[in-house]
Parts: C-alpha cells; structure tokens; sequence
C-alpha cells in the first residue's frame, strides 16, 4: 500500500512541533542537580539558571501552542477529506437513526465540506465535527448490549489508570460525566425525538424576542380598494424586486397589504409548482412567506440586521421545524451565541439548503430605516437570491445606494402609481360625510375642483393627503363653506416639513405647555428604549416602549404614594382639602380622556392607534417618522422644550414617578403577568440609571426608588397577598442571588447594578465602617462578576463612578468570592472578561470600552493584585494581559493603565507600610488619584 503523502507545508509545521517539543523535555534534564554542593556561589548561579530556563520554557510553551493552532485545520480537513456523506450512507447502520439525525449529519457534512481552509470558518467547523462525532459514534452503538460493555470496559480503564499514577479524580462528577456522555448515545429513539423537540423549542424561544412584530402591527390597514395595481402584473421576476418611493408615499401599508393579501400567496403557490432547479430535480415544492419591518423609532432590534435576521430565522423555522437541524447542526445553542457571524451563517444555510423541498420570500420594509452598513445588508440579500428558491421583495426612500444596487432590475416607484388610490381616498372620505354631501349639493362644480385640487398638490404622497383631508373635515364640522376650505386647503403646504410647521402653528398657546412636556416625556422614553450604553447581547431593548398610562401617570404632577398597612396605593390630590385614589377600574376612563387631550394638543403628531384594543397599555408613538424627524430638529426642539424652562420638570423623572405609579396598579391586579411587571420594574431603573448618570439626581428620587422597592415587596410572583418571603427577595427573578445580604439590603444590589452611586452612597454611608467595607467588597463582585447575567437581565454596563462609590467605602478588590475551587475575585474577574473578549462569540466582547479601563485603573490605585489568580489557580500577567487584549483598541487608556500598574509595583516595593487598612494618608492619597481617574 502506497504510503500518503504529506504536504510540504504540513510536513515543516510538525518537523517544528517535534523540536520544540524536544527541547522542551530537555530543559528539566538540564536544571537537575547531580550532587549536594554548599558553595553559596553555585547556589546563586543555579538559581540564575533556572529563572533563564524559565523563561525558555514559557517561550517554548508558546511555541508549540502556535504549532497546534497550526496543525488542527489541517487535520480536520483531513478528515473531512475521508468522511463524505456518501460514505456515510452507504452504512446500513446508517438507516437505524430517525429521519431528523440522518439529517443533521447530512448538513455537517456538507458545509464542512463546502468550507474553504480559512480561520473565520474553522471555530464553526470545529463546534460542528463534536456533534458529528457524537452522532457518528451513536451508529456503532445501535446495539445496546455492547454499547454497554463498552461503556464499563472505558470507566474502568479510567480508574485503573489513575490508580496506577497515584492520582485521584480530579473532580467527584468526572465518571459520572463520561457516564452520561456515553449514556445519551442509548436513548431510544422516543426519547431522542423528545429531546430533539425540547432543543428545537429552545431554539425557537431564543430567536424570538418581544417587540418582533410591534412595528408590522403598528402599520394600519391599507385603505379600502387601493394598491390593487400592485397585484396586476402577475410575472415572476428573480433576485430582488424593490419598492422605492418618497416619504410618506405608503411604502409600510404597501408592504403589509401585499403580506396580508391572499392573492400574493396563489402566486407564490404557482411559483412553488415550477420546477425547482439545482440539487432538488422534479420535486414539486411548498413555500413559506416571512416578514419584517424596519423601525428607525424603534429598538436596536428593531432596526438592526440581528433583529433582521432572528425574526426571519424565527418566521420559516417555527413554520417548517425540520429545517433547524439543517440551520443549526451542532444545537449547542443559547442566547449568548446569539452573535451577528452566527446568525449570517445560519441564514445562509437556510437560503443556499437543498435538503428540505421549500422555497422562500422575504418582505422587508424600509431599508432606509436600517441602523446599519446598508452595503453590507444588500451584500446579504444579493447571496442569498443567487439560489432559485429564494425571492425578496424590499422597500426604501429612493437612495443613492439602493438606486445604484436595484434601480436598472425589477422595480417600481410608489409615486407614480397611487394617484387613482389617492383620488379613491379623497372621493370616499368625503362622500361619506354627510355634512360635506349636503354642501355638494349646492356647490357640485366648486367641490369637484377642490377634490382636483387635492389630487394633483399631493404628487403621490398618501401621508400628505390624509393630513389635508383631516383639516378639511374638521373645517366642514366647523360649518366652513366652499371658499374657506379653498382658503384652507390653499393654507397647507405641499413639503410635509412646512405642512408640520403650519399644524405646529395651530396649537392654542394655552396647550403649548402641555405639549411640550408631552413631546419631552415621549422622546426620553423613546430614547432609553433604544439606548446603547447597555449590552446588546444580553438585552433585546432598552425600557419598554412608552404607553398610555406611563404617559399618563407622567403627565399628572398630583399623583402622590400612599402607604398603608400592609398595601400602598396612588391619590391624586384635587385639591387642599379633596383627594381621589386612583385604581385599576378608574384608570381606562382617564387614559381615554389623556388620549383625546394628545391628539387635539399635539397637532395629530402623536396617536395611539390601539387603544381600543389594549387599553391603557396601548403604546404611543408618532404619526409617521416623518414627524419624529421634524420635531428633533435641533432648533426646532430647542424652541419646543423651552416651554418647561423654569419649571420643576425634567422628563425622565417624571417616567421614573410613572413606572412606579404603574406597578403600583399592576401589582394589585392578580391577572397580570409577571414579565410585565418586572419589564415595567425594569424601566423605573432604566430612568434612575439615566437621572444618575446625567447628574440631575437629588434627595427626593431616593424615596422613590425606596418606595419601588416596598411595592416590589409587597408582591409575592406567585400572585399570593402579602409580603415576600424572608428567604426570597423580589430581586431574585432578575439577578439571582450570588451574593447574601440582608433583606432590608438586597435592593441595593439591583442599584448597584444599575449604576445608582448616589443612592448606594447614601444607603452606605448610614452602616458604620466595617459594616460598609463588608457589603461594598460583595456588591463589587457583584459588579463585577465572573459569568454573564441572565438575558433577563437588561443592565447597563459598569461605570467608574459606581466603583469608586465601593472603592471609597471599603471595597476589596481582591476579596475571592465563591465556595469550593472556583473562588474569584472582582479583580481577577476582570482579566476573565479579557481572556473571553478574544472570542467574537463572547458577550464580554462589548464591555471592553475606556470606561472598563478606568475601572481597572480604580482596582489598581485601590490594592489590586498586580498578578490575581484565576477560577482555575492560574496566575494572570495583568501587564502582559493589558498589553496583549486592550492595547491595541485603546492605546492611549492602556498607556495609562500600564503606567499606573508601574507606579504602584514601585510604591508597593518601596513602602509595604502604604497598604495597611485604614491608613488616613493612604486614604487620602486613594481619594485624590480616585478622583483624578474619574474625571
């Protein structure tokens, strides 16, 4: 048999590993001592020696860790040289697996062979070739009996081995773990549909998140028996097809009545009875339709390729399940994996499979409203339509970018095909009015012209005509004749910028108050809902979007809290002497009548299109982005918030009052649910973060927040009346319990979490000093902890000023936390945080910001360790670790990062006396530099 032959480069690659292994092994060799000597001088040059050695070895470590990196890529293609999936097939053992894993292999097999040898695949193929080598070995153990044997016969080896060396388990669970492993190759084939089902479900629920369809519902119906010309043309064309138009044009309704239309899925039925091309031959194949909506207003989901791609992943999978296996083979899956890379390329195997029969169409609506690299976005579209079963349908303003992309392919412009649908909407907006009937009746030729007139100033705009079409229907309620309503229509200008100057202008002065506080109080909660200082990973949103009765509760400056034995409630005072308590049954009527007030004072600009349907839990948002974009233009903003000026009223503490106003309604109210209530918990943080941060925090928030925390409390999830357990903090939904304070202290966490220095300072500031430099050394690893929060979680991210409130009251920065082996410390968590961030997988990745490095400077200045030990007892470099993960993005906060670390080792080795606790001169000296970082 002819032996293989090894590539050049391979070759020299392990000629290198085995001689910088043998070195390697030589080095011990050197440094052993062949006699007893006494001379005082040779001992000094052995010990010379051996630190040279040291550093050789750690040299030669390195190297042959480069080696291995190296090497994998190279054995991995090797086998999946070997390894094809007709080989595989051919196994009769093959055809004992269900229908599902058969499938799975399939799919590894084929994209690890399709994959170039490059490094931005070989982390996603090495994830995939563990599963495959599970399901693999699930093959040779069809047979239970020897499945069995063999199972023992590997324990034992185990055991016999490491009595043999002398050595123990390292941990308890080690054999039972391999059991287990060994063990999920023997469930029968009922309980492994069960489990693949269980995994399928997960992954669905990961995908999805809340506000996935909150900008398709928020779009209204398309108007009776317009955009029929959209379904006239029944050709197919293939690639992209793009929908342009200018603002306000109808694109969104567009969008959604073609999705809502049954007639777009008879054509995509005759489309999926062509005959599909490519690997599927003659198969007649089904079709699925998903959707999504870009929302510039909206949440970082809501207007990002990573929303972009969970709701459509989520849309064709939760419809056809069976292609999970084919998106995500290896189904180690979470939220934390959740990354845009991995999201791409299970989109693109979705697009590019030819596994499953199915075709696909995506509706996406407003390009232009993607936060994004929009180059990079047609990119994703263009590959994915070079597969014949794959069509998109997109929507945008006319761009430079999307005109140059698709203006010579398939298309149509919005402007130039809906004069019939705006001459319908006029003629039945005003043939339905009856008061505006009887005036045709007698001026039939001057009312036909003002219906012209109407038609041909609106050049294709829908949203144009329907706010024209409103103020001339309030003019007929008005009994206005024929010649003000020329004088009225005549007064509206056709941009849509001037028309929103001329509604503005309409405003009575005595409701520009009112007013201003509204589009205050909306922009803040908009705002924080899409805020980025908080981890995107972890966090689908930022507060919850802004709704009626928030609003509500904002805009009432007489709601005051009441607390009462064993309750707390909300009176609004009416006046000296009179006092209403508002409750769960009152608070729709007044909702409905702020709803009424926010129309008629806000110009129309503001709408809650859902009322009816949800109550005071209906979101607010405004009439159309156009709108948003004209009032945040920062003149024009300047002159609306300068109504407030000189009053006690700041936005974001009025929707911190209202959240709280709002638990205090949702709480007393069994049938609601628990995430709405910690959502809305959520949101009261999420303001007092911002007030904090933004320096406006005074006394008064302090018994607010004190007050959310004594509601929360008063709550028990499960619905019960009366108040938490001792045991169990309301907290503990949110952040766990991973450090122990008392109950009267567990909602400091919460708060130091949240960046609320000021509140912890002055809770802290009440315990006597030994009392504070215990609970601030736990709520710095709290801070700064050693694994991820929950993606409940929706935290910002740490901020210096919270450190230093801890640091300041006593914090140990190198205080290890944790039972057992795997004790750590806010510092040594920190250089954790490092080594995760190397991974584009981690979640870490985005907290390595200057603000991290000021921190680290604050535990340096504060004691730190210079060389903490980690979880596993392995000592971390902090100066090599800096120099190696943080340099490179931010040199000049590294610089002085690392010159800080230089400092202190010379203070340190200078004067040990400096580091005693409680020295006043070293507290001084902290304080000042503390202060110095800060700023």
């Amino acid at each position: 048999m002819e032996e293989e032959k090894v590539p050049t480069g391979f070759q020299h690659i392990l000629c290198g590993a085995d001689a910088a292994a043998e070195e390697l092994l030589r080095l011990p060799e050197e440094l052993k001592n062949s006699g007893v000597k006494s001379d005082k001088w040779e001992i000094v040059r052995k010990a010379i020696q051996t630190l040279r050695k040291k550093s050789d070895i750690e040299t030669l470590t390195k190297k042959l860790e480069k080696f291995k990196d190296a090497v994998q890529p190279h054995v991995l293609f090797s086998i999946l040289e070997n390894l094809d999936q007709d080989s595989l097939r051919t196994s009769s053992r093959f055809d004992h697996l269900n229908e599902k894993t058969q499938l799975i292999i399939s799919s590894l097999l084929g994209n690890a062979t399709n994959a170039k040898e490059t490094t931005a695949v070989m982390q996603e193929i090495q994830d995939q070739m563990a599963t495959l080598i599970q399901l693999v070995c699930r093959i040779d153990t069809i047979n239970t009996n020897e499945h069995h044997r063999t199972r023992t016969k590997i324990i034992n080896e185990q055991i016999k081995r490491r009595v043999a060396g002398g050595n123990v388990p390292e941990h308890p669970g080690t054999l039972k773990k391999i059991t287990a492993r060994f063990e999920m190759l023997d469930v029968s084939n009922a309980e492994e549909i069960k489990l693949r089902r269980s995994v399928q479900d997960d992954i669905l629920k990961t995908l999805m998140y809340p506000a996935m369809t909150e900008r398709y519902e928020d779009i209204g119906e398309a108007f009776p028996q317009t955009f029929e010309w959209a379904f006239e043309d029944s050709t197919t064309d293939s690639g992209v097809y793009w929908i342009s138009g200018k603002a306000g044009s109808g694109k969104s309704t567009l969008m959604k009545h073609i999705f809502e239309d049954f007639r777009t899925r008879k054509y995509l039925e005759q489309w999926a009875q062509e005959e599909a091309g490519g690997n599927l031959g003659q198969y007649r194949v089904p079709f699925c339709l998903a959707t999504f909506f870009f929302w510039n207003s909206g949440t970082p989901m809501q207007k990002s390729q990573h929303g972009l791609l969970r709701a459509l992943l989520f849309q064709v999978l939760s419809s056809w399940p069976e292609l999970i296996p084919v998106v995500f083979p290896d189904l180690n899956f979470d939220k934390g994996a959740l990354i845009r890379g991995r999201l791409t390329s299970a989109f693109r195997k979705l697009t590019q499979q030819t596994l499953v029969p199915l075709k696909l169409c995506f509706l996406v609506d407003g390009l232009d409203e993607f936060d994004g690299d929009h180059e990079e976005l047609v990119s994703l579209f263009k590959l994915a339509t070079n597969s014949p079963t794959v069509k998109i349908c997109c929507s945008s303003r006319p761009w430079v970018i999307f005109e140059e992309i698709y203006g010579s392919g398939p298309s149509m412009r919005m402007q130039y095909l809906t004069r019939r649908d705006i001459q319908y909407y006029v003629y039945s907006k005003f043939i339905h009015n009856p008061e505006f009937c009887r005036l045709q009746r007698r001026n039939l030729e001057a009312v036909a012209n003002l219906r012209k007139e109407i038609i041909n100033q609106a050049a294709g705009v829908f949203l144009w005509v329907e706010l024209v079409v409103r103020s001339l229907l309030l003019g007929i309620r008005n009994q206005d004749d024929i010649e003000i309503l020329r004088q009225r229509l005549a007064s509206m200008p056709q941009k849509l910028e001037d028309l929103y100057l001329h509604l503005l202008s309409l405003i009575e002065p005595v409701y520009w108050v009112w007013a201003s506080k509204a589009f205050q109080i909306v922009r803040a909660a908009r705002e924080l809902c899409t805020d980025k200082s908080t981890d995107p990973i972890k966090r689908d949103a930022g507060s919850t979007p802004l709704n009626i009765s928030t609003f509500f509760f904002a805009m009432n400056e007489n709601v005051h809290f009441s607390i009462e034995p064993n309750r707390t409630g909300l009176v609004e005072k009416v006046s000296s002497r009179l006092a209403n308590t508002i409750t769960q049954e009152s608070l729709p009527a007044r909702c409905g009548a702020v709803k009424k007030h926010l129309i008629a004072r806000c110009a129309g600009l503001l709408e809650v299109p859902r009322f009816e349907r949800d109550g005071p839990k209906a979101v607010i948002r405004f009439h159309h982005r156009t709108a948003r974009d004209f009032l945040y233009d920062s003149g024009r903003w300047s002159q609306i918030s300068g109504y407030t000026n000189g009053m006690a009223f700041e936005p974001h503490k009025a929707l911190l009052m209202a959240s709280v106003s709002d638990l205090v309604i949702m709480t007393a109210d069994r049938s609601t649910r628990k995430l709405i209530i910690y959502n809305t918990a959520t949101n009261a943080m999420l303001y007092a973060y911002y007030i904090n941060t933004h320096q406006i925090y005074n006394e008064k928030e302090t018994p607010v927040l004190d007050f959310l925390d004594r509601v929360m409390t008063d709550w028990t999830p499960d619905g019960d009346v009366g108040r938490s357990t001792e045991g169990v903090h309301w907290t503990y939904q949110m952040i766990g319990d991973c450090v122990n304070l008392r109950a009267n202290m567990r909602f400091w966490k919460l708060a130091t979490l949240y960046g609320l220095d000021n509140y912890v300072n002055e809770k802290l500031g009440q315990l006597d000093r030994t009392c504070a430099a215990q609970i601030s050394s736990k709520l710095l690893y709290l801070l700064l902890p050693s694994e991820a929060w929950p993606g409940r979680v929706r935290a910002p991210f740490e901020r210096p000023e919270m450190v230093s409130t801890l640091l300041y009251h006593g914090a140990d920065p190198n205080l290890r936390h944790r039972r057992g082996p795997y004790q750590t410390s806010p510092w040594s968590n920190m250089f954790g945080y490092m080594r995760a961030s190397k991974s584009p997988a981690s979640a870490t990745s985005d907290r390595l910001r200057p603000s991290f490095i000021q921190i680290m400077q604050l535990l340096v200045v504060a004691g730190a360790d210079l060389n903490p030990m980690s979880n596993t007892n392995e000592l971390y470099n902090s100066e090599r670790m800096v120099s190696f993960y943080i340099a490179k993005h931010f040199p000049d906060d590294s610089r002085e990062l690392l010159n800080e670390m230089v400092r202190q080792k010379r203070l340190r080795e200078a004067d040990e006396s400096e580091l005693e606790e409680n020295s006043p001169p070293r507290r001084r000296q902290f304080l000042v530099h503390v202060s110095e970082i800060v700023v």
